[in-house]
């Protein structure tokens, strides 16, 4: 079982229930013993509820009559409110994040390495990196000087982690709350599977509820920032100083031309390449070629372009 934070039971935070908590989880991937938030969307998966117990559930107002009829109510808590996600923020910032103690690390090597790291003699660490709880690091990879792998991050085999780049940490989820803006903790971790190579000063955020997600013989080039909830397909090839924005899903040999941007919770389907500078604003169905801002086909930018020529 994948628990996110340290089990509290709901009735020692004022809730009628003596179940206990021990992860966040999302709609789309219901998990029992979970505290998780049901927004009012487009064909969203209600029906996913009708299984869930043990959890603490933030429900949309609007969703009262809509969504009772697939919860047990008998079996959760379930509070209805007018903003699910900012409930949900205030609560883990509120109950869980004071529990989740910074542990400290100690200078091994030249660098700061949690107790719970079990060095594998194949694995290269250079000075000057820090290595959090929960970490695991496949045989043959190398981290470089100055990166930083945080909490609940999984790394592969024979993969190459270039100078001053973070793994994990939390992505850019964010509600207003009066005059403030809270940050959403993400708990979810990084998954990074066999043989791939992340650049130098590079950003991988962790994903909120579920790992982001980097595929095998991946390569992504220096500079670039993969937000949370990200799943990049295998043998794709991210250029640099691009950006993908959160929940960004890009199939198997995708390329990403240096300096793109892909906004947040795009898809873009296999064998797609996205030329240097582009923004892709919509879906990419599988072998598109574009480019431009906003990005179009090949074919339309290069018409677009003698068009402009001659005005």
């Amino acid at each position: 079982m994948n628990k996110h934070f340290n089990n509290i039971t709901l009735r020692n935070l004022g809730f009628p229930f003596d179940f206990e908590i021990f992860r966040i989880c999302s709609l789309l991937n219901p998990k029992e013993n979970s505290v998780m938030f049901v927004k009012k969307k487009k064909n969203n998966k209600y029906s996913n509820l009708k299984e869930v117990k043990n959890c603490l559930i933030f429900i949309d107002n609007d969703l009262t009559s809509e969504i009772v009829k697939f919860i047990d109510k008998g079996l959760n808590e379930v509070i209805f409110c007018d903003n699910p996600r900012l409930e949900f923020i205030i609560f883990l910032n509120d109950k869980i994040r004071p529990n989740q103690n910074n542990e400290p690390l100690k200078l091994k090597n030249g660098s700061f390495i949690h107790d719970s790291f079990i060095f594998n003699d194949t694995v290269i660490i250079e000075s000057g990196c820090t290595i959090e709880a929960n970490v695991t690091i496949g045989s043959g990879t190398i981290i470089r000087s100055g990166s930083r792998i945080l909490k609940n991050t999984t790394i592969g085999n024979n993969c190459i982690v270039d100078y001053n780049t973070i793994i994990g940490g939390d992505g850019f989820g964010l509600e207003r709350f009066d005059q403030k803006i809270i940050k959403m903790p993400h708990f979810g971790g990084v998954i990074i599977e066999d043989n791939v190579s992340v650049g130098a000063n590079c950003t991988i955020r962790s994903g909120g509820m579920d790992s982001t997600f980097i595929g095998e013989n991946t390569v992504i080039d220096d500079s670039c920032v993969i937000a949370h909830n990200c799943i990049v397909g295998k043998s794709s090839i991210i250029c640099g100083c691009s950006s993908l924005g959160g929940s960004v899903v890009l199939g198997e040999k995708v390329w990403i031309g240096s300096g793109s941007t892909i906004i947040q919770n795009i898809t873009i389907e296999k064998n797609c390449t996205v030329g240097l500078g582009s923004v892709v604003r919509k879906k990419l169905k599988q072998g598109e070629k574009v480019l431009g801002n906003p990005a179009v086909s090949t074919l339309e930018y290069a018409k677009r372009e003698s068009k402009i020529k001659y005005l």
